[in-house]
């Protein structure tokens, strides 16, 4: 049951970042929607971990540093999934017939 409950727990922290595909539809996804995605991760991720990180007790430079570095990180993440994909493309893979 705990490896079940461990799952559902993981499961739940990372559906908030399928929530723009959802709000689309699955119909159009810009580049910006990417960009837009991995800013609202970057910002609601430190909040739902605040408790885990015991963010309330790191100095005001701490807490601001950790949110520079996840929105820097869910951004530049993304900068390098759209510029390989590019890439990718680019080579003719998968493209449509």
């Amino acid at each position: 049951m705990n490896w079940f409950l461990e799952r559902a727990d993981r499961f739940r922290r990372a559906a908030f970042t399928e929530l723009p595909f959802l709000f689309v539809l699955w119909r159009y996804w810009g580049t910006w929607m990417h960009y837009l995605g991995a800013l609202i991760v970057g910002i609601v991720y430190p909040i739902s971990a605040w408790a885990w990180f015991d963010l309330g007790s790191m100095s005001l430079f701490a807490q601001i540093a950790f949110f520079a570095v996840t929105i820097a990180s869910c951004v530049g993440g993304t900068a390098l999934g759209i510029l390989i994909a590019d890439r990718l493309r680019r080579a003719g893979v998968g493209r449509r017939r």
